[in-house]
């Protein structure tokens, strides 16, 4: 856990190279993929801002695991090259996390986050992979061949084993190598 915060310490240095993050819908609709055998429907990228594989080209951030057999969860690790991590920020909107330095949460976000109550769920074991929860906030940080993304997310409603909306997606740092 104290590489994951060191890792974002270090990496508020490398913001100021951060790539024009693309605009947040208000809200995504994420389907079981075993309902009608839909990975694309299960899956998101933040990078990207969509679940159409033309644009993403299978690199997703996150993905929706929702069997009648076992408990919904999102996944944040789907190919050998992910080193991703997902956190449950509890039972809240993500506009609530504060930090001690809440003029930071646009301008250096990654400083913002270090200096949040998101630290406190942070220092838990990383994950890739948590429960779904309504009405909880949760953040991933994704981090491939092709870059990293860090974005806050909030479960508005879910559906055992059949779908989660997510809202209040907000991208806090996102860098790309060779766009």
């Amino acid at each position: 856990m104290k590489l994951v915060f060191s890792l974002l310490l270090l990496l508020t240095v490398v913001n100021a190279n951060a790539t024009n993050i693309p605009k947040a819908p208000a809200e995504v609709v994420l389907f079981s993929r075993y309902i009608n055998d839909d990975y694309n429907a299960a899956s998101y990228s933040f990078r990207k801002m969509s679940q159409d594989i033309k644009v993403h080209r299978n690199n997703v951030d996150v993905l929706f695991e929702a069997r009648e057999d076992l408990e919904d969860r999102f996944h944040v690790n789907m190919v050998v090259d992910d080193v991703s991590f997902i956190f449950d920020l509890g039972n809240r909107s993500c506009k609530d996390v504060e930090s001690a330095y809440p003029e930071y949460r646009q301008t250096r976000p990654l400083v913002w986050l270090a200096y949040s109550d998101a630290t406190t769920s942070m220092r838990q074991a990383s994950q890739d992979t948590v429960k779904v929860n309504k009405n909880h906030c949760y953040l991933v940080y994704g981090n491939d061949e092709d870059g990293r993304v860090v974005t806050l997310f909030h479960v508005r409603a879910h559906e055992k084993s059949k779908k989660v909306i997510i809202d209040e997606i907000e991208v806090l740092d996102l860098f790309t190598f060779g766009e």
